[in-house]
């Protein structure tokens, strides 16, 4: 990419935090395996796959204990289950894309915004942002994520037993991004066959988060692999907070440092920092991306024009 970017989102995304690390995070300092190195659109950062599974375990472990404290009579002891099941039978790509697995009402359509406008195309449920969605003009689901979707809502043992062996790896190879609902559901185990994936995660406070969120009643618990968790109508404001909060601690612990991006956009009122635009600065960007450098009325008009442009064609 020529030069810097200096990509203004106030209009959609508040502001943005500077990127938060999780200091203890075990995969910092790892030493990486070059037989996953290959070109890519993004940066190559190579990722010990030994070590990554050493942390996912020890994290995954931490996270469990912490969901089961809410005491909601929903359990995830079946989560090692299907991670053991995933690394016995799952692909595993070497394909670079952005996985953005902040939980849904914390900016995520602007982050999804932000992406577009460096001409970046992915999913983000229905919304009409996503430019990779095949059936966005008849308001349906892409047939990638409805396929994910109709497996969460399965039942109970057909869903586990499912995603145990479900390959992620078919995402098509336009999409650049995933975004909103089933990712955050799934984030662990289509992490897991992405491992070079680079993680947005976006955040708000978890009591805020709760109170937003209500108004979204038949949405998944915030949950990893909500096989027979039910709705979020289901739990109490203290439990969707421990929910929230441990998910948000299990994506810290698990991406490495490098492939991270957290993101405070509702809660900050600052510009957005160089951090973001340097998280994805590797990209080969198509012209004339390279030229988004607007306040953010002018920035906002050309995201819908180039959506515009992307729908009819």
């Amino acid at each position: 990419m020529q030069g810097l970017l200096a990509l203004h989102l106030s209009a959609l995304l508040a502001a943005v935090e500077s990127q938060k690390q999780c200091l203890d995070n075990p995969l910092h300092g790892v030493q990486n395996s070059p037989s996953l190195l290959q070109t890519s659109r993004l940066q190559d950062v190579q990722v010990d796959m030994a070590a990554l599974h050493r942390v996912r375990d020890h994290c995954l472990t931490q996270y469990i204990d912490k969901v089961n404290s809410a005491s909601s009579g929903f359990t995830l002891d079946s989560m090692k289950q299907i991670i053991r099941s995933q690394d016995r039978v799952a692909k595993q790509s070497e394909r670079k894309l952005v996985l953005c697995a902040g939980q849904g009402t914390t900016a995520t359509v602007g982050v999804a915004f932000a992406l577009e406008a460096l001409h970046l195309h992915g999913y983000h449920w229905t919304h009409e942002v996503a430019t990779a969605n095949e059936n966005v003009l008849k308001g349906e689901l892409p047939a990638y994520v409805q396929s994910i979707w109709d497996m969460l809502q399965s039942g109970e043992e057909n869903c586990r037993a499912a995603l145990a062996e479900y390959d992620f790896t078919t995402l098509p190879s336009d999409v650049d991004y995933v975004s909103d609902t089933p990712f955050p559901e799934t984030f662990l185990v289509f992490y897991q066959q992405f491992p070079q994936a680079k993680v947005i995660l976006s955040t708000r406070p978890a009591a805020e988060w709760v109170q937003k969120r209500r108004a979204h009643s038949g949405t998944p618990a915030p949950v990893l692999n909500p096989c027979g968790a039910g709705s979020i109508g289901n739990y109490s404001d203290q439990q969707l907070e421990i929910f929230f909060d441990a998910y948000n601690e299990l994506v810290r612990c698990v991406v490495p440092q490098e492939n991270l991006l957290e993101i405070d956009a509702i809660s900050k009122t600052i510009d957005m920092p160089e951090e973001f635009l340097q998280f994805l600065s590797n990209y080969s960007l198509p012209s004339p991306a390279e030229q988004l450098i607007y306040n953010a009325e002018k920035w906002l008009n050309d995201v819908k024009e180039l959506i515009k442009k992307r729908l009819v064609r």
